[in-house]
């Protein structure tokens, strides 16, 4: 098991098909989807996806990375994050979390240790976030996060208004 970062409380790790379960449960939850640019998925979409999750490991300059956050005291899958390399040293991040673990501070810890990853490991020159103004809990753990608020604007990608957080190299 490839442990890609780690926090306080969490472990980012490579996702693997034992996680298929958990996985389902957080794709497959409307609730945790509603706010992406996707539906909940079919546990056979689930397995799809996370085969192709996986599949990406190993592919020379991929660049969408999705992980697993673990807990680190029982090692309980509590939810996915990524980092998407944009261009130019750019990267945005993304996380989604089991709704049973929401309000326990991960979202906010996850965040900013994406943050450290990208920065430190990475060398990222900057880090985006782009979250839809209707998603109240996630646009909370951004404010309070390292990134800063840059503009709030009308994607029409996702046809959603969005806002905007960024933080170039320290």
């Amino acid at each position: 098991m490839a442990i890609i970062f780690s926090t306080s409380r969490l472990l980012v790790r490579q996702l693997n098909t034992s996680d298929s379960d958990k996985f389902h449960e957080l794709q497959g939850n409307q609730n945790v989807m509603e706010y992406t640019s996707e539906p909940a998925m079919s546990q056979e979409e689930s397995e799809v996806d996370l085969l192709s999750v996986i599949s990406k490991y190993d592919t020379p300059n991929n660049p969408f990375w999705v992980w697993a956050i673990v807990n680190r005291t029982n090692q309980n899958l509590l939810g996915t994050c990524a980092l998407v390399h944009e261009a130019n040293g750019i990267y945005e991040i993304g996380y989604r979390l089991l709704e049973s673990e929401w309000g326990n501070g991960f979202g906010g810890e996850v965040t900013n240790g994406l943050i450290d990853f990208a920065f430190e490991t990475w060398n990222a020159n900057e880090i985006i976030a782009f979250v839809d103004k209707r998603n109240v809990a996630s646009i909370k753990i951004l404010e309070r996060s390292k990134l800063n608020f840059i503009r709030y604007f009308w994607n029409s990608e996702t046809e959603t208004q969005d806002f905007e957080f960024r933080l170039k190299t320290r």
